[in-house]
């Protein structure tokens, strides 16, 4: 179940799906515990809201309420950070694997 905000995604309002990460686990350094999730955006509980700026509604924020998550939805689980920024093993996100 994830509560909460994402803000600054960038065309949101196009995509099928969305990547949250999220913190999954407590202790270790803050970075330690998240987990990368990858979220249809027709889940119950997500709200896609356009942010206005100069160049239109190109941004938006994600609301989060009471969205529940399957667990065959979590990647890389534990060290979500590493997957964001591209550390995690080629590949690993493929949900074809």
């Amino acid at each position: 179940m994830v509560n909460g905000q994402k803000t600054w995604c960038s065309n949101a309002h196009l995509a099928d799906h969305v990547l949250l990460i999220a913190r999954t686990g407590s202790g270790g350094t803050k970075h330690e515990g998240l987990t990368q999730f990858v979220v249809p955006t027709g889940t119950p509980g997500l709200q896609i809201q356009g942010i206005d700026t100069m160049g239109g509604r190109e941004v938006n924020d994600l609301y989060f309420t009471d969205c529940f998550l399957h667990d065959d939805r979590g990647r890389h689980r534990g060290p979500g950070l590493e997957a964001a920024d591209g550390r995690a093993e080629p590949g690993a996100d493929d949900p074809r694997r």
